[in-house]
């Protein structure tokens, strides 16, 4: 009995050995394994854009693409999973049994209605009474005393609740400059930028590809808009040509960029954000004053 109970303990424990080193390669993955994601456009007179985002060599995919309207596909293993055209497929098989109707056999006659009875007449009552006023109230005539009276309980009223309005804005200024100059707070929204800035950083698109070609009738609206496209231009060396055309109105483009997103990177960021002692002391202030 003892060899057989150790024989069914080893296997259990082999068993469960396996389950947690397949759970602990899923994690892996799932932490480690980036996100990819490329996103195109392009404008020749109508807009034709698309998006791809993929994990695991294509394993599980989502494509959307807008081209006369919006589309989407989400597949896993190439095998779709949801997807705009059985949508679409299954709105029009509901529409044709909504719209199906039996057909009467022509054998059946069309029930005939019911005579309708005579309703039985009312007897009208011997005595009417002649209405009662309501209350028994007197109606007021019109006073020029009491139209002046309510007329400066009016102002009174207006020129009290706008001077508590501006005393309640006030308090609230007050509050909101003893908030921000708390050297916690600064201390908290100068780690949220920090981190903010690493985010922004990791998900940005690393890969770039295209031209864009545009012109105003106004040459100084083109310099102008030239010079905001410096800086995609430098971020991204040159990949992304942008040409000016001072002559004529036009806008010609094909842009394509690609990036990845590992959620490791994701998480270390949200975990330092939460056991942050300062991000702490911002919520717990928030929560106890209900804001600001």
């Amino acid at each position: 009995m003892l060899p057989v109970l150790l024989c069914v303990l080893k296997w259990a424990g082999i068993l469960l050995l396996v389950l947690l080193a397949l759970a602990f390669a899923a994690a892996l993955l799932v932490l480690l394994v980036p996100i990819r994601y490329r996103l195109s456009g392009s404008w020749h007179g109508s807009l034709r854009a698309g998006a791809d985002i993929s994990w695991l060599f294509h394993l599980l995919s989502l494509q959307i693409t807008y081209e006369d309207g919006p589309a989407y596909s989400l597949r896993l293993f190439g095998f779709p999973l949801f997807s705009s055209e059985y949508d679409e497929q299954e709105e029009e098989s509901d529409a044709q049994e909504e719209t199906w109707e039996p057909r009467q056999s022509p054998e059946a006659e069309p029930s005939r209605p019911e005579p309708a009875q005579p309703l039985p007449e009312r007897e009208e009552p011997l005595s009417k009474e002649p209405p009662r006023s309501l209350g028994g109230r007197r109606r007021r005539h019109w006073s020029l005393g009491r139209f002046f009276r309510k007329l400066k309980k009016a102002v009174l009223d207006f020129f009290r609740r706008l001077f508590a309005g501006r005393q309640q804005l006030g308090a609230r200024i007050r509050r909101l400059q003893k908030f921000l100059q708390d050297p916690s707070h600064q201390a908290a929204f100068a780690f949220l930028t920090r981190k903010f800035k690493k985010l922004l950083a990791h998900i940005r698109p690393r890969k770039a590809a295209g031209e864009v070609v545009f012109g105003f009738d106004d040459p100084a609206v083109t310099g102008q808009v030239l010079t905001f496209c410096a800086v995609p231009a430098v971020w991204y060396g040159g990949q992304i040509r942008f040409t000016p055309v001072f002559e004529e109105e036009i806008l010609d483009a094909d842009v394509s960029l690609s990036g990845r997103i590992r959620t490791a990177v994701l998480l270390i960021l949200g975990l330092q954000v939460i056991l942050n002692k300062d991000v702490k002391r911002l919520r717990r202030h928030w929560r106890r004053n209900g804001g600001i």
